[in-house]
């Protein structure tokens, strides 16, 4: 959540107790003060007092409190930031929608603001195992633990989420016609009207299916192009793809799926749709690639029967008829919250600009429906917690995640901002960055597999066996005369997998490190050795999942960076990305530079002596 990272990152990134000294406020009941306010003893005795037990013990040390006033003092900082953004509640409803859409928000905030007050036991740890041994099978409660408490602690932040929303809607006042968002579903017999009408738009383009071989030309695109003439020649005298691709610096692709006239661009159709099915195509360029291709299935025009196109029938009239219905009823009341009235025009237009990407997940009155319950969830955090929501309970909660939300409102209005990063941004960004794209590195291995045992003794036995299995086949390294034992042999013997054990160990198909952030440890760690051993070595001893494993690459193969238009979404995300911290930087400075917080350090002693008297 920008929120929450924009306030940790003001949080923890000034120098711990910079801003303490003596200061010049007579009142000795300040203890600290920033632009626009103080903090005062009883403020800080009385949040230590309603702390938890764990945030009390915190919040008895110097940095303790030095992290309370300096969040105490963000939210009052921000506060006055965002009144002085004009959020307002048309600005509050637009950005609340923002949220609704792009499901941010609320959610993070809320397993963040909760996460403190949740604990998995051990009982319910074990509670659960022996409910699920069937599910495990074969594995030890010890192997599994760290799996059953992640997935029982996701299960207990959705109940508290959704216990806190129930609180908020249980205290609000909310009234909603949902009925605006109804339109009747259109008929069997107008659906067959419509299709008579329009024969031509439900017509099948020529497609092909295709295998190709891209190289980039952001650089040097003469290069490219006598390289992909070479690939092309190869080709032509049955080479294969896969071989000659890597062979002339370019990317092999060679799709399932069809191609349909018009959807890559008239140079792809001047050069392929004319070919027959085997046929090969001419050097063209295709945005920043050379591109060579190879036809080989076709698939004529055709016109779709009803029965194919009835659904988006469907949608091309339930559309119609909403644009009717809502131009009709757009200056009536949909949703009332805590008494901020809001039209169903407002809330369409707001809808509108959902991006192309979310947008299906909102089609329908029942999609419409469901961005609106998500509206009033963001909208009742929003709203202030005085008024109609001030007998509440939970008060201090909801102000909580109404500042982060506030935090992250700021965080939006300065990005919108910045403008989308061009086209020559995009490429000047990738030529910098190549090595981030450069796909890793594919191996052809063989594997001995030895199974860890459930108890210490057993894994002691099997660790000794995949040891001395590793002795034969590659010797210590102070033995630097011995040869090891065949490779294959000794898989045969020892690897305790059927199937590969048979084949010498030998693995089909090519292994690539499947990266991903979520990969635990013991994988990465395994994954990242593999890769790095050249053709002919032998890893050391593996430990992953269940298993021990000895790996040998027979073969590695080191592909070429991918295109630029290949990547050209990835490269987007990571400017963006980049931008943001930008953004968030600008904004720490901005807070900081508002805040001008003093902390009167010997006032700071007595708060910590008032709270040891009283434990």
């Amino acid at each position: 959540m920008v929120g929450l990272v924009l306030l940790l990152a003001v949080g923890t990134g000034l120098a711990l107790r910079s801003s303490w000294g003596r200061g010049n406020h007579a009142d000795r009941n300040i203890v600290a003060a920033y632009d626009g306010g103080v903090i005062t003893r009883e403020t800080l005795l009385e949040r230590w007092r309603t702390a938890p037990a764990d945030q009390q013990a915190t919040m008895r040390t110097p940095e303790g409190i030095d992290l309370t006033v300096r969040s105490m003092a963000v939210h009052a900082v921000l506060e006055r930031w965002a009144r002085e953004r004009r959020l307002d509640a048309r600005e509050m409803f637009i950005r609340a929608m923002r949220e609704a859409t792009q499901e941010i928000g609320i959610h993070d905030v809320e397993q963040r603001l909760h996460e403190s007050e949740i604990r998995v036991e051990e009982g319910e740890i074990q509670q659960y195992f022996e409910a699920n041994r069937e599910k495990f099978k074969d594995r030890t409660l010890t192997e599994v633990r760290g799996e059953i408490r992640d997935l029982l602690h996701a299960r207990k932040e959705d109940a508290a989420v959704q216990g806190f929303l129930k609180r908020l809607r249980n205290g609000a006042t909310i009234t909603v016609d949902a009925e605006l968002l109804r339109v009747p579903e259109p008929s069997r017999e107008e659906m067959a009207a419509y299709f008579l009408a329009n024969r031509d738009r439900f017509v099948e383009p020529d497609r092909v299916r295709i295998e190709e071989i891209q190289i980039d030309a952001t650089g040097d695109a003469a290069d490219a192009q006598a390289r992909a003439e070479r690939a092309r020649a190869r080709l032509q005298a049955g080479e294969d793809l896969e071989g000659v691709a890597p062979a002339v610096g370019g990317w092999a692709f060679r799709g399932d799926g069809f191609v349909a006239r018009g959807s890559r661009g008239p140079a792809f159709d001047a050069n392929v749709l004319s070919l027959s099915e085997g046929g090969l195509s001419p050097v063209f360029r295709e945005g920043n690639s050379a591109v060579v291709v190879r036809l080989l299935e076709r698939r004529r025009e055709r016109r779709k029967a009803l029965e194919e196109v009835e659904g988006e029938i469907r949608s091309i009239l339930r559309a119609e008829r909403e644009r009717r219905g809502y131009a009709e009823n757009k200056t009536r009341t949909l949703v009332v919250v805590n008494g901020q009235r809001y039209t169903l025009g407002a809330f369409l237009a707001e809808a509108e600009s959902i991006a192309p990407q979310h947008r299906h997940h909102f089609e329908g009155p029942d999609g419409k429906r469901k961005l609106l319950d998500r509206l009033i969830e963001r909208l009742l955090v929003l709203q202030s917690a005085s008024g109609g929501m001030a007998d509440l309970r939970n008060k201090e909660d909801i102000e909580e995640t109404r500042r982060h939300l506030l935090a992250e409102m700021l965080h939006q209005e300065e990005m919108a901002a910045e403008k989308d990063p061009t086209e020559e941004e995009l490429k000047q960004y990738f030529q910098r960055n190549q090595s981030r794209y450069q796909p890793r590195p594919r191996l052809k291995i063989s594997l001995i597999e030895v199974g860890r045992g459930e108890t210490e003794e057993a894994d002691r036995r099997a660790r000794a066996k995949v040891e001395a299995a590793m002795k034969r086949v590659r010797p210590a390294r102070l033995l630097f005369w011995r040869r090891g034992e065949d490779f294959a042999t000794v898989a045969r013997e020892v690897s305790e997998e059927r199937e590969t054990a048979q084949k010498g160990g030998e693995v089909d198909g090519w292994f690539t490190h499947p990266g991903g952030a979520l990969m635990d440890l013991e994988s990465h760690v395994a994954y990242t050795h593999i890769s790095s051993l050249r053709a002919g070595e032998v890893s050391d001893v593996i430990p992953m999942g269940e298993r021990y494993y000895i790996v040998k690459v027979r073969e590695r193969q080191e592909l070429p960076p991918l295109p630029f238009d290949r990547v050209k979404d990835e490269v987007r995300a990571d400017v963006v990305r980049e931008r943001h911290r930008e953004v968030l930087a600008r904004m720490e400075r901005e807070l900081v530079k508002r805040m001008n917080l003093v902390v009167h350090e010997d006032r700071v002693s007595e708060v910590l002596a008032e709270m040891s008297r009283t434990r």
